[in-house]
């Protein structure tokens, strides 16, 4: 948590690219299909277990709206720490979701 501030080569905020934005990436292009292709081979289905921290109970202090998607392309300075952890842990949780409703 916490961290220095800065962007990645994408232009996301540091906080969001490293705990969100590459891990979605490796889900996306290794993981989903090597499931779908073991899934369809075996009759026990494979599992994917999303593993997250506290940090998403902090989202109270977020601004209104909760996740501010429109500056995630940026490392905004009024934004504190906490708060960029803070959006980049509740992604993961509503990431985590979304992956389920979709492919259960």
């Amino acid at each position: 948590m916490g961290g220095h501030p800065g962007t990645t080569l994408q232009g996301y905020d540091i906080q969001f690219g490293t705990n969100h934005m590459g891990h979605a990436l490796l889900l996306l292009e290794l993981l989903i299909p090597l499931l779908l292709g073991t899934a369809s081979n075996i009759s026990s289905p494979p599992r994917v277990i999303s593993l997250s921290s506290n940090g998403h109970g902090h989202a109270a202090a977020l601004p209104p709206g909760g996740i501010a998607f429109s500056i995630l392309k940026s490392s905004p300075p009024e934004l504190s720490s906490v708060n960029k952890y803070t959006q980049s842990i509740l992604v993961n949780i509503l990431y985590a979701l979304q992956y389920a409703l979709q492919y259960l």
